[in-house]
Order: C-alpha cells, then sequence, then structure tokens
C-alpha cells in the first residue's frame, strides 16, 4: 500500500467526489477511480457508497480513514523532525474553536500561525457538540470548547474555568440589586442559548432544582448573541463569562451568579489515538499559556 492511494482515498473522503480529488491531485477521473478500486481490492472492503452526486464513506471506510490520518500525522512528525525550526514547524495542524471562543484566543493562533509560516492550518468554529464529533472522527487534530462530558477515545484537558453570568442594559432595575435572586432573573424575557446546547441544559437543571419556571424565553445560537439582543432591549441574558469577556459591551452590565451556577470547564480535546507532532504540542501549549493571559473579570459599572 503506497501513500498515494492512501491521500488520494482521504481526498474523496473530504470532498465525496472523484472530479474534486481529480482536480486537487492532477489527476484524470477515470485514475483517481482506479486508484479508489485497487485499494479496495487491496484491503478487501468496500470503503465507499456510490450515490450520483457524491461518495460517501461506508463503515469500514470511516474507520479506515481514521487510520490513514494517523499515517499522514506520522509522516508530518518525521518531517518535522529533520526540518529543523529556523523557519518554524512544517506539516499540517487543524483546531476548530467553539464559536463563542474564537474571539478570545484568535491572537494566539495568529501568533502561532505567523511564526510558523510553513505549516499548513486549518482553523474551524463550531458548536461543542460539532466540535467533538470532529475530534472523534479524526477530521480535525484539536478541539478547545465547553464539554461536559467527552466520549471514549477523546483526552480532554483542561486549561480555564469560566462560570454563568447575568448580562442586562445600563439603567435596568436589576442594577439597583446587590443580591440577585433566579426569581427576580425570572421574571423577565430570559435570552439564552437554545435549548439543545449543554451551557442551556444546566441553567434549566438549575432553575428547575429550585422549582422556578421561566414563563418567557427567547432562544439564540451563541453567547455572543445573546448579548446583541439584551443591548437590543429584549431582555436579560445568561451567557458564559468567558464570553462576556471575550467582547464586552460598554452599555451592559455583567454579574456572575456563581451562587446558583456550578463553573465549567474550558478543555482542548484530542483523540486518544492521534500522533500529536511537536506542531500539534506546541499550539497545545500556546493555547494553555494563552488562557493565563485572559483575564475573566465581569465588566461592570
Amino acid at each position: 500500500m503506497d501513500l498515494k492511494k492512501l491521500s488520494t482515498f482521504r481526498i474523496v473522503a473530504r470532498y465525496e467526489s472523484l472530479s474534486r480529488a481529480a482536480d486537487l491531485g492532477g489527476l484524470t477521473v477515470p485514475a483517481v477511480s482506479i486508484q479508489i478500486k485497487k485499494l479496495e481490492e487491496e484491503l478487501g472492503a468496500k470503503l465507499f457508497e456510490h450515490y450520483p452526486k457524491k461518495l460517501v464513506l461506508t463503515d469500514k471506510g470511516r474507520v479506515f480513514l481514521k487510520e490513514a490520518n494517523r499515517v499522514f500525522e506520522a509522516v508530518d512528525r518525521a518531517k518535522a523532525s529533520i526540518a529543523g525550526l529556523e523557519d518554524g514547524y512544517v506539516g499540517t495542524a487543524s483546531v476548530v474553536l467553539h464559536t463563542d471562543l474564537s474571539k478570545l484566543y484568535a491572537p494566539k493562533i495568529a501568533e502561532f500561525v505567523k511564526a510558523h509560516p510553513k505549516l499548513d492550518m486549518t482553523i474551524l468554529t463550531r458548536s461543542s457538540r460539532e466540535i467533538l464529533e470532529l475530534v472523534e472522527n479524526g477530521e480535525i487534530d484539536i478541539g478547545v470548547g465547553f464539554f461536559k462530558n467527552v466520549p471514549r477515545g477523546v483526552s480532554r484537558k483542561k486549561i480555564q474555568e469560566t462560570n454563568i453570568s447575568l448580562v442586562f442594559p445600563r439603567g435596568h432595575p436589576l442594577q439597583r440589586r446587590k443580591l440577585l435572586t433566579l426569581e427576580e432573573i425570572a421574571s423577565y424575557r430570559v435570552v439564552m442559548r437554545r435549548r439543545s446546547s449543554p451551557t442551556r441544559q444546566m441553567i434549566d437543571d438549575t432553575f428547575s432544582k429550585n422549582a422556578i419556571d421561566m414563563p418567557n424565553v427567547l432562544e439564540v445560537g451563541r453567547c455572543q448573541s445573546v448579548m446583541e439582543f439584551v443591548k437590543l432591549g429584549l431582555g436579560v441574558g445568561l451567557v458564559h463569562t468567558i464570553c462576556g469577556c471575550a467582547e464586552p459591551q460598554k452599555n451592559l452590565i455583567q454579574v456572575e451568579m456563581d451562587r446558583y451556577f456550578d463553573k465549567t470547564d474550558v478543555s482542548i480535546i484530542t483523540h486518544t489515538g492521534a500522533v500529536l507532532s511537536a506542531a500539534h504540542q506546541a499550539l497545545i501549549r500556546a493555547f494553555t499559556d494563552g488562557a493565563a493571559d485572559i483575564d475573566l473579570a465581569p465588566y461592570k459599572d
């Protein structure tokens, strides 16, 4: 089995297209098809289901893709070991950030990319659920986000903690209160993440345990959206403190609610079977070191 066939297989798997793989590999569509056919014959397994407009990995194909990715990770690691670091790391690395954390960590990532111009980097932003799937499937090397639980095969390392904060406009009646209660919060329209998110589930559980109903809730997709709608006067909001600190709004008050809510970890996740190169290790250190520089003090009047 040669790397050329493996590389073609990975491209087809990623784009679900023979023609796209042909364009990227400088081959003809028949040549790509022959490589995939020979690979399947060599393995004695069907790797793709063929549909009119795309090819989709079979269960065996998905398993093989994970192993193929590890082969190329090992190749990149071998290249980096002899390349030297005069011009930075070489090879590939990919990271996916929780959407609400992207602005906080963007400067550290930019600094890392500039220091290693020959490193082929992929940077995505996704929800925590999507991040887990990407890392678990071996599609992305490193994930950063909020993870209540991780499946077997995924390693998690906490880099910092955050809490839940209440946000409301300056001049709001709650600004005069020294000790905010869940009952007072529930008396207003509450802007929060959608019901499917782990953050929303934790908030709902807290109100439920205290036997408090929230009759008027506005659901949005992310913490930044919560703050935007609160700023527009649509209610009070509940967000991760770290998300509020990422982009403080001068006309909003942020109050930590650590009396009621447990802290949430911000963690880095990787696949336990992944071969982490020196570049990956350095990128993880950049996130860990960067976390220490983030000021998590809520903004207030």
